[in-house]
């Protein structure tokens, strides 16, 4: 019907209808736009509005689990620590129950928690482009660095602990039944005190390796910690979009 009409003003040369008509189309085209635009920003930030909630509902999960699994590594460690000192003194120690403690702390490897399903999800594609606070961006590439820094010290740190062929479960006998390998009285069916001495070279070295996913452990806990800051505080009623 534009069309028709303009045709005719241009015959007619009816300038001021032609213009009126472009007027009319041009506004038409940008309301358009606009619309259009509006509209998919609108979607941009409901999609971004809810990956926040399931990133949320994620982060605070994993700030728990996070908070039990450094704790159990530190556990390791401070085993590890207190049964070197008992090797390096050359001195059976007359405490038993807490001796077993560290034999038990140290033999124990425990798994970080896995990655977010949420950021695995985002970092698939494109999907952290979605995201419009570049602090929280930024926050979450951190978190998958040092999560999978964390990752690759603890199957390095399981390699190490875990061989077979070390001296420490030479001198060391544990349980054949896994129900009883979660407290060191049940776990620790009995220990060769000489043959541990010689165990103290190789100790060492899993007491870097326990040091280093006590560290990273930290780090990621931190890393969460600063993750649920900035969705709480860019949830919050009022918060800047």
């Amino acid at each position: 019907m534009i069309l028709r009409r303009l045709v005719a003003h241009l015959r007619e040369q009816h300038w001021m209808g032609v213009f009126i008509e472009l007027v009319i189309v041009v506004l038409g085209v940008f309301v358009g736009l606009q619309v259009s635009n509006w509209n998919e920003a609108r979607n941009k930030a409901d999609q971004e509005a809810m990956l926040r909630i399931r990133l949320a509902d994620d982060m605070k999960a994993l700030e728990g689990k996070f908070a039990l699994t450094c704790k159990d590594f530190d556990v390791e460690l401070a085993s590890m620590r207190g049964l070197l000192d008992a090797l390096r003194s050359g001195v059976r120690p007359a405490d038993e129950k807490t001796f077993r403690a560290y034999l038990w702390g140290v033999g124990t490897v425990n798994d970080p928690p896995s990655l977010s399903v949420t950021y695995r999800e985002l970092t698939t594609g494109a999907g952290l482009a979605l995201l419009s606070d570049p602090r929280l961006r930024a926050e979450l590439v951190r978190y998958g660095d040092v999560h999978e820094r964390l990752l690759r010290e603890s199957i390095l740190a399981k390699e190490v602990v875990l061989d077979p062929r070390s001296v420490y479960f030479h001198a060391v006998r544990w349980s054949s039944n896994a129900a009883d390998w979660q407290d060191p009285e049940t776990a620790i069916v009995s220990y060769d005190w000489d043959a541990l001495v010689p165990a103290t070279a190789e100790l060492q070295s899993w007491e870097a390796y326990q040091f280093g996913t006590v560290s990273k452990c930290r780090k990621t806990e931190q890393s969460i910690a600063r993750i649920v800051s900035l969705l709480r505080d860019g949830n919050a009623p009022g918060a800047a979009p």
